[in-house]
């Protein structure tokens, strides 16, 4: 995405009654994976801890993690080896960039300007919402992983992680 597409999707209105409802702070309470086969699976484990912050002004930023992420063996991360860098790129997710919602289709995309992987710069994440008190849950799309059809469930709180 290029810069003058970001600033579009920042300038473009929005329906300020539903951006209030997503503005602040949210922290992941739930995460899982659902295959077409009905399997359930949990990619950063079942503890998995989060942030997802929406701004004002159509910003948003995401980082999700594993709980149990394993330490490098000496705490150096310019030292550690191929696998212990795997290990800790795996079990993390962080992006940012703008948002935009389709109040009709009751979608929120987020214009990822910036991600830990790469492939998502530039991207569109479009997910599915619904709201439920003080909790957000956000639904991908279905998506083909390693040939399977798969789709994300993740359930925010309103409120930073403790």
């Amino acid at each position: 995405m290029t810069k003058s597409q970001a600033e579009a999707n920042r300038a473009r209105p929005l329906d300020a009654e539903l951006v209030t409802r997503f503005v602040g702070m949210w922290k992941l309470i739930a995460s899982e994976f659902r295959k077409d086969s009905g399997e359930v699976y949990f990619p950063l484990g079942r503890k998995a801890t989060g942030l997802l912050i929406y701004g004002a002004d159509g910003t948003v930023a995401a980082q999700l993690m594993r709980a149990d992420r394993p330490h490098f063996p000496d705490g150096d991360l310019a030292r550690g080896s191929a696998e212990d860098i795997r290990r800790t790129l795996i079990g993390y997710t962080a992006y940012f960039g703008t948002f935009s919602i389709d109040a009709n289709r009751r979608t929120i995309t987020h214009h990822v300007l910036g991600s830990l992987y790469p492939d998502w710069i530039g991207s569109q994440q479009l997910r599915h919402f619904e709201f439920n008190s003080e909790r957000l849950t956000l639904k991908t799309p279905p998506m083909r992983i390693s040939g399977q059809t798969h789709s994300g469930v993740l359930e925010w709180e309103r409120g930073a992680p403790r």
